[in-house]
């Protein structure tokens, strides 16, 4: 039986989730290839990239788990692709704000792209600053024998807004980590996390904002 550290199992066969964890992956790579063959189009026609880097990722079996007992939902692969959107996310980040907006038009006229749902949080921002456009999408994946709809979400924002939201994660993880240290190593725990939030600044600040970087994508690991 397949299940994640609290115990939960999503199915019966951990075959079954790879076969899922693959399709989302696949996904991924294809939205990714997208971005890339606009950019690099952008880049001939235009000669500057609209798309400054690429990420993407698979979400873990624990995340999915979490997400479907936190929503009260059934814990089956069935129940995960339909009711969660961002089980496979690529973010998109660009130099400028018409950059954002230009990418995701370009991509919602692709007529294998689906929107399914989009939250503009740039023009209204959420509680905490946080600044993105989200793009729930549908896309599909050709696979040997069959064709697969798969639904993805896409977060295209600034390199500016990209560092704010890291900065919200970081500082959500630290608070996390506080009540979940003992209170012997809070202090330990807190240093830590300050260091590296501090480490993670200065690397962003001597990084061009010019100099494009390879896409990524990586599948997250169980907690």
């Amino acid at each position: 039986m397949n299940r994640t550290g609290n115990g939960a199992a999503l199915c019966e066969d951990p075959h079954d989730f790879l076969v899922m964890q693959n399709l989302y992956d696949a996904a991924v790579r294809q939205l990714t290839l997208k971005f890339n063959i606009l950019n690099s189009e952008f880049n001939v026609l235009y000669a500057r990239n609209p798309i400054h880097h690429i990420d993407g990722r698979v979400k873990s079996q624990s995340s999915i788990v979490a997400k479907l007992i936190k929503r009260g939902l059934p814990l089956s692969i069935e129940s995960a692709r339909k009711n969660i959107n961002d089980i496979a996310g690529v973010r998109v980040v660009c130099s400028y704000i018409d950059d954002v907006y230009r990418v995701g038009e370009m991509l919602a006229r692709q007529t294998d792209v689906e929107i399914v749902k989009k939250q503009d949080y740039i023009q209204t921002p959420n509680y905490n600053g946080y600044r993105s456009l989200h793009m729930d999408i549908k896309v599909p994946v050709y696979l040997s024998d069959r064709t697969e709809y798969v639904v993805a979400e896409i977060q295209l924002r600034t390199i500016a807004m990209d560092f704010w939201a890291r900065a919200l994660s970081t500082i959500s993880a630290t608070r996390s980590t506080k009540r979940s240290c003992p209170r012997a190593s809070t202090r330990r725990c807190s240093n830590a996390r300050a260091r590296s939030l501090r480490s993670t600044a200065r690397c962003r600040t001597c990084t061009s904002a010019s100099r494009p970087r390879m896409p990524t994508t990586r599948i997250e690991s169980p907690t």
